[in-house]
């Protein structure tokens, strides 16, 4: 269906409907020069769009992820042009991402079809096609414009044959490959395994319930559609579900202008200052700043996905109030950014008579029509100190702004005036300043770390020939990128020492070694992975061996590995890098180990050019396996006696009584609570009642407030769904008190060896165990 006028039809209808649509052009404000773009990720799902030719693959990424895709924050990548073999790939490629070339610097042209890949796990694969070169309609340069999408397909419940509303997260159709669908009667026993049927190829993958603009067909066009034609109409009888539009977030900063520490991003932010307070805030939008503000809290701005053009008829309805000026001013900032990362420029918006800043943004390259959007915006969204509203003057020092503001302003009864303005530059100039001082803080509290101090000139030589010998193996070709290797020596105080490691590559990740001390650690990185910023809180940070140049190196550490053998050609050497939530730290993992997994998983690539299934061996003291899985990390100690795992749950559907599991202590969680549930599942029937194991687990002290479009994050223990990572029961008395949405996980250590797992029903009064059934023993 048509966005604009409600037209109905096949793909073939719509292409030709496009050129002739009637209520295209009431969408423009401005016309440019653009391409027509068909998505398609099936034969039941697609959508036609418009998009400027200078906007890029980040912005077409973000209206893909936004209407479509985004569930926890996967990878994503674009396949343009000729593909080169995966050994032609150059490992040394740099780490800095490099500002993206425009649509039309691509060499886009009419026909021309290329490939989107979202989430490298489960992934959903779609095909993009360029139908034509065309102006569209778009009023910004990187705007995404949704023309046609298809209408809902009916769907229905495998049970009954009636419309379905929920798809199954993990049971598939043998036949077509899809989801399990249910209705509501037929979905309710496994309701928590579960994900809303929603108009898009992602529908029932990993943690998909929607996008943001799932109410279609779209209200503004239903009665079009009830007047189409008989044979253009589509039955739209499948339910839908609605979420929410994100709106973009603020959150606050250092009230100074130096940025609270935390990891710098590689995301872009605007950056606007509190009107009443004076304080800096941030609002994530363009990819290609790096932001220099505070990221713990970070929010997405979803405002590239929507379908989000200026409409003159919104803005001529607003109140035009006299007693309103604006002065808008636009300043380049150099010096900030790396030249290839882009010019900032920051735009100010303030009130001529209270002097009061209304808002901030920091833009990439801005031109003058990037001034005219933020000037739209904040008339349309209101500010902080009014309501949506038209100013009566706007005021503005710069010749080059002034007339692109008139040209669009005065047809809205706003005056534009240029008016020279010495103190928007002293302004300027003290913000720049504050910027410069926040950018040193993080500067030092993101330099490289030197990790080759103590360390004798033999063991840096052979470190440095272990990495070498690494890129030239290639062994991410051979080692799935799923499945962790295992190293365990001695320490120097006789005390056992262990680390887990992946291979990195396969996945589009720098070529190295991803370095875990323990298993916890590689599960909470696992399933935190969705926020980058969560995952190193959760995991205390995460340590990598990667390929890093110069400037990425602690100068010592440099200059001894020069003077160990390193080629006065060679630009680039393995580095041991740890990182936190505050900046980088020294590195954990001793030097001898991370060298023989090195040479361990070179020997083996460079022996046979297999898949990797198993291994085992021994080098420089250090045993090396592989699989390794959760029961390797479990001390002696720890596999004594056995686990009590007490669950409690509170809530209107569920009863109150503790369940109670005992079991071995190498048992998996996964496997444990899979088993309980199912006698269970008998004991309600019985007695009439609800009882509640965990799908996931979370850490009550782990907690990032606020985090944006997930709510409150929690640190993720555990999770059950297949491709999550184990973990023992043993784990969970490592963990202490986890907690789920409806209540707390406990586990302790009791003496006594058990072989299976058995499961008790506490008391509602004091939640003591009560004797177990016979038909309570799990073998």
């Amino acid at each position: 269906m048509c966005r604009a006028c409600g037209f109905t039809g096949t793909k073939v209808a719509m292409t030709r409907h496009h050129d002739t649509c009637p209520q295209r052009p009431l969408h423009r404000v401005k016309a440019r020069d653009g391409y027509r773009l068909r998505v398609t990720a099936n034969s039941r799902y697609w959508l036609d769009v418009e998009v400027p030719v200078s906007a890029t693959l980040d912005d077409l990424d973000g209206f893909l992820r936004g209407i479509w895709l985004e569930c926890c924050g996967h990878l994503s990548e674009f396949s343009i042009g000729p593909q080169e073999d995966h050994d032609d790939f150059d490992p040394f490629r740099p780490r800095r991402k490099r500002k993206q070339p425009t649509l039309e610097e691509l060499g886009l042209g009419t026909g021309d079809r290329f490939d989107y890949t979202y989430d490298f796990g489960s992934n959903t694969n779609l095909k993009l096609t360029v139908q034509a070169r065309e102006p569209v309609t778009t009023t910004a340069r990187n705007t995404v414009r949704l023309l046609a999408r298809n209408l809902p397909p009916e769907l229905s419940c495998q049970e009954c044959g009636a419309p379905a509303r929920w798809a199954h997260s993990w049971e598939y159709d043998d036949l077509t490959g899809q989801p399990t669908l249910y209705c509501d009667r037929h979905g309710e026993q496994t309701r928590e395994e579960q994900l809303p049927v929603v108009n898009s190829p992602r529908m029932g993958v990993c943690a998909y319930e929607g996008g943001n603009d799932d109410d279609w067909p779209p209200a503004e066009t239903a009665e079009l559609v009830e007047k189409a034609p008989v044979a253009q109409k589509q039955k739209t009888s499948a339910p839908k579900t609605s979420a929410p539009k994100a709106t973009p977030k603020k959150t606050r900063a250092s009230g100074t202008g130096t940025p609270a520490k935390g990891r710098p991003d590689r995301d872009g932010s605007r950056v606007s200052v509190d009107p009443d307070t004076g304080d800096a805030l941030i609002r994530i939008d363009s990819p290609r700043v790096a932001s220099f503000f505070d990221a713990d809290d970070r929010d997405i701005d979803n405002s590239n996905f929507e379908d989000e053009a200026f409409d003159p008829d919104a803005l001529r309805a607003l109140p035009l109030d006299p007693n309103l000026v604006w002065i808008v001013a636009s300043r380049e900032l150099p010096g900030l950014l790396p030249p290839e990362e882009g010019l900032p420029s920051v735009t100010l918006i303030l009130n001529a008579v209270t002097g009061q800043i209304l808002t901030t943004e920091l833009i990439p390259d801005a031109t003058p029509e990037d001034v005219l959007d933020v000037v739209l915006d904040a008339i349309l969204d209101g500010t902080s100190a009014s309501a949506p509203a038209r100013p009566r003057l706007i005021i503005t020092p710069d010749a080059a702004l002034a007339p692109v503001l008139a040209d669009i302003l005065t047809d809205l009864d706003i005056q534009v005036n240029r008016q020279a303005m010495p103190e928007i530059d002293e302004m300027f100039a003290e913000m720049t300043a504050q910027v410069s001082a926040g950018l040193i803080d993080q500067q030092a509290a993101y330099a490289p770390r030197a990790f080759l101090t103590d360390t004798d000139d033999a063991t840096v030589r052979a470190f440095q020939q272990a990495g070498a010998r690494f890129m030239a193996a290639a062994p991410w070709q051979t080692f799935p990128p799923n499945r962790l290797l295992r190293a365990s020596w001695t320490a120097p105080d006789g005390t056992p020492a262990q680390l887990y490691a992946l291979v990195m590559g396969e996945l589009g990740q720098e070529y190295g070694l991803a370095l875990y001390p323990d298993w916890l650690s590689y599960v909470q990185h696992t399933i935190n992975s969705f926020n980058s910023d969560l995952a190193l809180l959760v995991t205390g940070g995460l340590e990598s061996l990667t390929m890093s140049t110069e400037a990425e190196f602690d100068p010592q550490d440099w200059a001894r590995l020069r003077a160990a053998g390193l080629g006065a050609r060679t630009k680039q050497a393995p580095s041991l890098t740890r990182f936190t939530a505050t900046g980088t730290a020294p590195a954990r993992t001793p030097l001898h180990a991370v060298t023989a997994l090195l040479n361990a998983v070179s020997e083996r690539a460079e022996r046979r050019r297999t898949t990797v299934t198993s291994m085992k061996t021994e080098l420089d003291g250090v045993q090396i396996q592989f699989p390794a899985g959760p029961r390797d990390d479990l001390s002696p100690a720890e596999q004594e006696g056995s686990v009590r795992v007490v669950v409690r749950s509170g809530g209107a559907f569920v009863s109150s009584r503790p369940v109670i599991l005992t079991g071995p202590p190498d048992m998996l969680l996964s496997r444990a609570f899979s088993a309980a549930r199912k006698v269970l599942q008998e004991k309600e029937r019985s007695l009439n009642k609800r009882f509640h194991l965990p799908y996931y687990l979370e850490s009550p002290d782990i907690l990032i407030e606020d985090g944006g479009m997930f709510g409150d994050l929690h640190g993720r223990m555990w999770e059950s769904h297949v491709s999550a990572p184990h973990l023992t029961l043993a784990h969970l008395v490592r963990l202490g008190t986890l907690m789920d949405g409806l209540g707390t996980v406990q586990a302790t250590r009791q003496p006594g060896v058990v072989d299976d797992l058995t499961l008790e029903l506490g008391s509602e009064e004091d939640g003591l165990p009560m004797p177990p059934p016979p038909n309570l023993r799990l073998r």
